[in-house]
Order: C-alpha cells, then sequence, then structure tokens
C-alpha cells in the first residue's frame, strides 16, 4: 500500500510540474541594462524587453522620448516598470515589451513585431499561457485609459497587423 501510494504521489507531482507555467524573463523588472542609443547616448531598459528607444530605426531612436524608465515604487523587489505617454509630435504611449518596435511619424504604420532571428527580441514560452497576472499601479488623467495586452503565437508575430493572423494561438 505504502509503494502504491508512493507512486500515485510521484505520478500527480510530475503531472502537476509538467504543467506549470513558464514565467517570462524578467517578468519582476529588477534587471536594468543600460543600452546604447546613437553614437553616444544611453538609456536604461529592462534586461529582456524593450521600449520606443531600442527600435528597428536607429535613426529615430535618439529622438524618441523616453516612455519606459526604472522606478523603486514597487510592489515587491526593489524596482518596477514606470510607463509613460509622452506628448511630442504627437502621442508616444508608454510601452514596453519581449518583442521590438518599429516606429513611425505616421502612427497607422508602427506596429510592435517578433524576430525569432535575435534572442533579444522573442520569448519563448514552451506551454500555453492562460492567464496574465501583474501588479499595476495608474493613474489616469481626465480620458486616459490603460491597456496591457499580450499576444501568443508561433513564428513570426506582428501587433496590430493581420499579416500573421494566421500564426496566433491566443490574445489577451
Amino acid at each position: 500500500m505504502k509503494k502504491l501510494l508512493a507512486v500515485w504521489i510521484t505520478v500527480t507531482l510530475l503531472t502537476n510540474l509538467s504543467r506549470a507555467q513558464v514565467q517570462l524573463e524578467n517578468s519582476g523588472f529588477e534587471e536594468w541594462d543600460d543600452v546604447l542609443i546613437g553614437a553616444t547616448d544611453t538609456i536604461r531598459e529592462p534586461v529582456d524587453w524593450s521600449s520606443l528607444k531600442t527600435s528597428d530605426d536607429e535613426a529615430l531612436n535618439p529622438l524618441a522620448p523616453v516612455v519606459c524608465k526604472r522606478s523603486t515604487k514597487a510592489h515587491s523587489g526593489n524596482y518596477a516598470v514606470e510607463l509613460t505617454n509622452i506628448l511630442s509630435l504627437l502621442v508616444a504611449n508608454g510601452t514596453v515589451t519581449t518583442s521590438r518596435v518599429h516606429p513611425s511619424l505616421f502612427t497607422s504604420l508602427a506596429y510592435m513585431f517578433t524576430d525569432t532571428a535575435d534572442a533579444r527580441w522573442n520569448t519563448p514560452l514552451i506551454h500555453r499561457a492562460d492567464s496574465i497576472t501583474g501588479w499595476f499601479r495608474f493613474a489616469p488623467q481626465p480620458s486616459d485609459t490603460l491597456e496591457v495586452r499580450a499576444v501568443l503565437h508561433r513564428g513570426h508575430g506582428k501587433q496590430p497587423d493581420n499579416k500573421y493572423l494566421n500564426n496566433w494561438i491566443g490574445e489577451a
């Protein structure tokens, strides 16, 4: 009876562990890198995440406003990411992504995309996620809104755009 109980407990534990969700890399935003922008400027971004300043348009990166910065107002741990909308020529949204930003002065042409050839611009997940959990602090001004979006996909992904819609597994 003891052997049967031990086998049952082992199988149950292995089954549950094999279905455990994988966490995003640096999901607590504790690790930060100094990133070279342009010839001489550096900014700080969370490791394994990117924003407008590390877009695929190196000519626009030095001109882009800082919409993502390190904050000590963390729920737990030492740091958090602070996102701010900045009004420049147009509104630059506070953005942080595990993929890469393709900016444009024409907002309808801007998008985020996954570069599967470069590990800096994608986050492989072994299992299909079933939820997004986080701690959010939101200090809205009149007419402000908050949006957190995730797209799980195979291969290349692009948002907002339907070019790779067939690669999508889920969106939240």
